[in-house]
Parts: structure tokens; sequence; C-alpha cells
């Protein structure tokens, strides 16, 4: 059985390809930093009728250790990850970009374009291992 893992997937775009490949019985991790989020979420995907398992665990993917975390979990549980997605991002607040402060700027590249990076940094030094994955 195939295992994806996709950040930021406790609701919204994340948690809809979640329920994608779990219709088209995959393993699925999904990973977000609220916890009730997504255990809710994990409990909805459990509905689905497929042959494989779901799981989650919170991570944060301005953190590598939480990326290493995840990675670690995915693969405790189902020995390799076959697809990685990059898909945790925060939105810039709806205000003009002059108004923003440097806190709220840091915020979006931090999450949107330093954890896409460092994921894929670090999910690229186990499929290399693996000698298969990919990654989105």
């Amino acid at each position: 059985m195939k295992t994806v893992v996709i950040t930021g997937s406790a609701r919204g775009l994340g948690f809809e390809m979640a329920k994608v490949f779990r219709k088209n019985n995959l393993n699925v991790v999904i990973s977000d930093l609220s916890e009730e989020n997504l255990k809710k979420s994990c409990c909805e995907l459990k509905k689905i009728q497929s042959s494989c398992e779901v799981e989650y665990k919170v991570c944060n993917v301005t953190n590598s250790c939480d990326i290493k975390n995840l990675i670690n979990f995915a693969k405790e549980k189902f020995e390799s990850i076959d697809i990685w997605i990059n898909n945790a991002g925060v939105n810039q607040p709806e205000r003009a970009i002059w108004e923003l402060s440097e806190d709220e700027i840091n915020l979006v590249l931090d999450v949107d374009l330093k954890g896409a990076i460092l994921g894929s940094k670090l999910i690229m030094e186990e499929m290399i291992k693996q000698k298969s994955g990919a990654i989105y």
C-alpha cells in the first residue's frame, strides 16, 4: 500500500486531497498545528470506506524537528512515504501589503516558503534512501 503525507491538512485543500487519496486506497497521514482539528478530520476520513489507514500528527512546518518527527511517525506506521505534499500555508491578512507588520510578513514567508523548502529537503533525504517517492 502506498502512503501519502500532507502538511496543513486538517481542513481546506489539504483535507480534500486526503479524502481523494483515502478513496483511492492510499494510507494517509494528515498534519497540522491543531490536534483538536486533526482528531476531527481523522474521524471524518475514517468514515470513507478504504482498505488503508489514516493517521495524524501535529506538525509546525517552520520547525525542522517537527517535520522530522512527522517523517519518522509516518515511516514507523507505514514503513515508507511514497508521496509528500507541502500544502501548509497561511494567507496574508486582508490588508494592503504596506499595512502589514514585519511579523505578519515573516509568518507568511516562514510557513509558505520556508516550510515548503524544509519539508522538501528533509523528505528528499528519506526518499533518496528509499530510492522512490514524489514531492509536491
